[in-house]
């Protein structure tokens, strides 16, 4: 696809509209069917990135990067002028500005655009790149918040741009662009049915005495099941265990937090019984124990690996990084085992199911591809390669409703660019792991 210098043009993908991607899992009681972070080696021969204005010096086999990223507090820099930083061993400019003009803009609409500008080896993958660029903006920003007490926000990637070496003045440049998909509707309407079963449900947890933690646990799966990120929900999920650990194990007539244990002394023989903290009542749901006939070694598995990523997670036992994947193939389980313990407990069998849908949010959409220019310009200017008003959606004849992107080019010249999905999260995301996006133009 060639995109002109300047034109308007449109793209309208032939995605479904469904409202969430759905993950579904069932449980056991049907068949539950960044670069690394290594130091950079330096090389005693050094070239100059032809990214722009700041004269970036780049070990051999490396090639320049440059991200630009995007969080929500608007702030900026006394010197608009780049800063010279090394992070994780990669030498970087990085520049801050606010995405508004004016001070009562700012704090109305808010928005910041942060610039980097480092190296990576020449064999990159641009998505690694980006996670890469965006870890290294997250350690920037993380010390400015110590420093200054900024409640400095999630950063979010707008676009990253690859150079190569060039000998006449024009440059090629490949890259990626993350194009917003906005879906705030839910597209099912809320039945009569729907509230008379949330009518039963209040009045339970007004009702019984372990109403207080149903209704702690209830909130937390509703901040899990609202929030984006994979590890984040998990931990909202494995909140909302804990706080129906007392009912649980009430329920099972066990003692609530503790497990009991009969030892005896080596020296004099006689008994004791140790108390061992532990989710008793939690891990006994999970495991089946309530009804002897669901338990399973695949739940006995979900169980352990569960708790292990808690540990690992709340006690900072391993990098965030290395428990990505793992809270995207958890957090499913967790939420199902939370959804059903709070209906269980709550007197509304009729909600439990050996299956559970799980909504997140609609996938990444990105465009790719490569363009040629003089420079990227200064660092501080670098703004988005594409204007992208609001997208909309619009009602298709074949496809039903799909979303709509008008695009402007910014004077960047032979434009070649395809769409895609991201198949998962960022996090996880290689040029490998891609689906082409249906699109046309208009």
């Amino acid at each position: 696809m060639l995109v002109k210098t300047g034109a308007n043009w449109k793209l309208t993908t032939r995605r479904t509209s469904a409202s969430h991607r759905e993950k579904v899992v069932s449980s056991s009681r049907s068949k539950r069917t960044g670069a690394g972070n290594s130091e950079t080696q330096r090389h005693k021969r050094t070239r100059t990135a032809t990214i722009g204005d700041q004269r970036l010096a780049i070990p051999s086999r490396h090639s320049a990067f440059r991200l630009l990223a995007w969080q929500s507090l608007s702030l900026t820099l006394e010197n608009a002028r780049p800063v010279s930083v090394s992070l994780q061993g990669i030498s970087c400019c990085l520049t801050l500005r606010p995405a508004q003009r004016g001070e009562l803009a700012q704090r109305t609409r808010g928005g910041s655009f942060i610039g980097l500008d480092f190296h990576l080896p020449k064999t990159t993958d641009l998505l690694v790149a980006i996670r890469k660029g965006v870890d290294l903006i997250e350690d920037f920003l993380s010390a400015v918040a110590l420093v200054e007490g900024a409640p400095l926000r999630a950063i979010e990637p707008v676009q990253v741009a690859r150079a190569y070496e060039s000998s006449s003045s024009l440059h090629r440049y490949t890259f990626v662009s993350f194009l917003p998909l906005i879906h705030n509707h839910w597209i099912k309407p809320i039945s009569s049915a729907t509230i008379n079963r949330v009518r039963r449900l209040v009045a339970h947890w007004d009702g019984l005495d372990t109403g207080t933690r149903l209704r702690r646990a209830a909130r937390h799966f509703r901040r899990a099941i609202g929030t984006s990120d994979d590890l984040a929900a998990f931990q909202n999920a494995y909140m909302g265990l804990e706080a129906m650990e007392k009912p649980l194990a009430q329920a099972m007539n066990i003692p609530p937090g503790v497990e009991e244990l009969q030892g005896r002394c080596a020296n004099c023989g006689a008994t004791y019984t140790r108390r061992k903290t532990v989710l008793a009542g939690v891990r006994a749901y999970v495991r089946g124990d309530v009804h002897p006939a669901t338990t399973s070694a695949e739940r006995q598995k979900e169980w352990k690996e569960l708790s292990s990523l808690r540990q690992e997670l709340f006690h900072g036992l391993a990098d965030t990084s290395e428990l990505e994947n793992r809270g995207q193939k958890s957090l499913p389980a967790a939420m199902h085992y939370l959804h059903d313990a709070i209906c269980c407990q709550s007197h509304a069998h009729d909600l439990e199911f050996p299956r559970f849908k799980l909504a997140r949010p609609p996938r990444q959409l990105i465009m790719m591809g490569a363009f040629t220019a003089n420079e990227l310009g200064p660092l501080q200017n670098w703004a988005p390669l594409f204007d992208t008003p609001d997208m909309h959606w619009v009602r298709h004849k074949r496809y039903g409703i799909v979303p709509e992107y008008r695009l402007r080019n910014r004077a960047v010249r032979n434009v070649r660019a395809r769409f895609f999905w991201l198949k998962g999260p960022l996090s996880l995301a290689s040029e490998a792991r891609l689906e082409a996006a249906k699109w046309e133009s208009g």
